[in-house]
Formats: C-alpha cells, sequence, structure tokens
C-alpha cells in the first residue's frame, strides 16, 4: 500500500500506470482548439493549455456601437472538414456566405478597378493594356520549362506573362491572401500546381485545362464563410464542447521526456496563478507560434528547434471604420478590393439593421 501511495504521487509513474491516454495541448488557437475537440471525441483525456486569459488565439470578435469588428482574420473557406465541425458543434444555423457573384476590385492609380472575373471577361476588358492580354492567350501555344532552382511567385509571373500582371493581379492577391511579399514567397510551397504543369505540360493555361475533372464531377469554389455573431462564435463554442479540459493562464515552462517510463512519456512544466506544477501524459501536441515552439522543443530535439527558428511571420496590423451608409454617395457594394504591396487590402460589408457601413483593413506591413 505505500508503495502505491508513493506511485501516485510520482508523475513519471503515473504515465505509465494512469495517463497513458493523457494527451496534453499546447495553445488554444483554433488548431489547438480543433485538436482538443478531435482527441476528446476519439475517447482521449485532453488537458489544453493556453497561457493567455481567453481562447481563440488572434480570432477575437468585437461588437461596439452597431458594429462587429474582427481583430484577426475577417472569415474562413468552408471547406467540408471545417463545415462538418460546425455541424457538430450545433452553430450551423449561425453560418453565413458571402456571395461569390459579388464584385472584387483592384486598387490600381488611387482607384478601384473592378476586376474582370472569368478569363473571357479579362481578356476583353481594358483592366490590363493590350500587351499583357497577348501574353496571356499566347502562353496558351508556347513551352518553356521552370528554372532547376525554386523560384518565387514574382519570379515566375514576370518570366510568364510580364511586369504588368505581376504587379496589378498576381502581387494583389499574394498580398491578400498571404499578407507576404511575392517575391520571397515559394511558388512551390504556395502555388504548387503552377510549377508542375509548366513542368508537364509546357504551359500553365495548359495544364489547367488538362487537369480540369470532367463536367459532372466539377463542385465549384469553397464558399468564404462566417457567423452572424463573428469568428468568435466558433471559438465559442469549441471552448463549451471541451469544458474543464481547457485551462487558461496556464504557461507551459518546459517539455521533458521521461526514461523512467522508457521514453514514451512527458513531462510539462506549467506555471499558473504564481504556482508550479507538472503534468504527465502519453504525447504532447504543440498548437503555438514557432517562435514558442521552438523554445519548448530544445531540450528534445535541438534540430527541430533550429527548422522551427527559421520561419518567419508576415507583419500584419489589422484597422477597422464605421460609417453611418447616408455618408455615402453611392451604396458600397462588393466584397472587398486588394491593392499591390505596401497597400491596404480592405474587406468591405453592410451591417443591417443599424444602416451603417463597415470598412474593415488588413495591411501588410513590408520589413
Amino acid at each position: 500500500m505505500p508503495q502505491a501511495n508513493a506511485a501516485s504521487a510520482n508523475p513519471v509513474t503515473a504515465v505509465a500506470n494512469g495517463y497513458a491516454n493523457r494527451v496534453i495541448v499546447i495553445g488554444a488557437g483554433i488548431s489547438g482548439l480543433s485538436c482538443a475537440h478531435r482527441l476528446k471525441q476519439l475517447g482521449g483525456e485532453v488537458v489544453l493549455l493556453e497561457a493567455a486569459s481567453s481562447a481563440g488565439g488572434l480570432i477575437s470578435t468585437e461588437i461596439k456601437d452597431g458594429f462587429l469588428f474582427e481583430s484577426g482574420p475577417q472569415s474562413f473557406q468552408g471547406t467540408e472538414p471545417l463545415l462538418e465541425l460546425i455541424r457538430q458543434l450545433g452553430i450551423e444555423r449561425e453560418l453565413q456566405t458571402a456571395d461569390p457573384r459579388a464584385p472584387r476590385y483592384i486598387l490600381r492609380g488611387g482607384r478601384l478597378r473592378k476586376l474582370p472575373m472569368s478569363p473571357p471577361a479579362l481578356l476583353t476588358s481594358s483592366f490590363l493594356s493590350m500587351s499583357s492580354r497577348w501574353k496571356i492567350v499566347s502562353e496558351l501555344f508556347r513551352r518553356t520549362h521552370p528554372p532547376a532552382h525554386e523560384e518565387s511567385v514574382a519570379d515566375f509571373a514576370r518570366r510568364k506573362f510580364g511586369d504588368e500582371i505581376l504587379e496589378y493581379l498576381v502581387s494583389p492577391f499574394v498580398s491578400g491572401i498571404y499578407a507576404g511579399d511575392p517575391e520571397r514567397l515559394s511558388l512551390r510551397a504556395a502555388f504548387p500546381s503552377l510549377e508542375e504543369w509548366e513542368r508537364q505540360f509546357g504551359s500553365v493555361l495548359r495544364g489547367a485545362m488538362k487537369s480540369r475533372p470532367p463536367k459532372e464531377k466539377r463542385t465549384g469554389p469553397q464558399p468564404l464563410c462566417s457567423f452572424r455573431g463573428g469568428l468568435a462564435t466558433l471559438i465559442k463554442a469549441l471552448e463549451k464542447s471541451l469544458g474543464a479540459s481547457i485551462r487558461l493562464g496556464a504557461r507551459v515552462v518546459s517539455i521533458t521526456r521521461t526514461p523512467e517510463a522508457g521514453g514514451d512519456g512527458y513531462e510539462v512544466r506549467v506555471s499558473q496563478n504564481g504556482k508550479n506544477e507538472t503534468l504527465a501524459a502519453r504525447a504532447v501536441v504543440i498548437a503555438t507560434p514557432t517562435y514558442i515552439a521552438s523554445q519548448l522543443v530544445q531540450p528534445i530535439s535541438p534540430a527541430l528547434t533550429q527548422a522551427l527558428s527559421g520561419i518567419t511571420y508576415a507583419p500584419v496590423a489589422v484597422a477597422a471604420a464605421g460609417y453611418d451608409a447616408k455618408q455615402f454617395a453611392r451604396p458600397l457594394i462588393g466584397f472587398g478590393f486588394f491593392g499591390r504591396l505596401n497597400e491596404a487590402s480592405v474587406l468591405l460589408g453592410r451591417r443591417e439593421p443599424f444602416r451603417r457601413t463597415f470598412l474593415g483593413c488588413h495591411i501588410y506591413l513590408a520589413d
């Protein structure tokens, strides 16, 4: 009996004797929350640790004076796994989808230009010069090969289509989607199909045409979605599903292996409310930014620490402004507009029944 008491007080022994199914997830952003939710569904014991006082990471919704403001991402792509998660959480009635026909705009020459939404519209509009339009059409009949070295998105667009298409089509969308610099973004990493199509068919347009599925199997683009009450709706639903499994204000100090248990377990030292404790687990999932993860894995894998330390993040600022709809000469109808690097990427939206107009802005801060 005394031996049993001693074993239960030893977290290393506890891994072998009682915590074989425990998984500790570090970081309660959307990745950590969804991971913990799935693990709990599978029947495992889950402990989700979050250093901040609230879950959600960069996802946060604020409502003020009738306006709904997202301080992080504005929307998400409605992939089937994510839509299934929303159904499981019982919040599908709160879901809203963007109108796929809503026009997008490009900021060019200080003015918003409506972006042609189909290849025929692009080739017949005056949005691009005749020279650039000819480069698009003629690419179908030319044969090129990708270089041996890893090519940036900008180098690819410039080589295949010229500076105008890079500046007013590729760069705005890359900045808007990745909040990054196309001169530094890898084509192979961001758009692997383009490199593969050029390698296999000698033309990205030929490759796109030959790779299209049969008409009866085409599904169209995945919708852009949000919720009536903002993206925090998803965070709150995940928090509710996890209940007491979440510990907020719990900062992970270190992670070490437990060789006494055969090297198959882990000890996680946690600081919370001025107290330190050690938790034992069979597995640990790190769902934090890489600059935090790199420090946590240092005692376990210096090589992984070095790899994680080399990952950079695009600096992005979020700004918002609200106006009475009467302040505009005409309604702002559209999904949003993109600008070139160092220009604002803005999402537009009307908030009824307040009859006001909300402008949210993501600005990429270049080095």
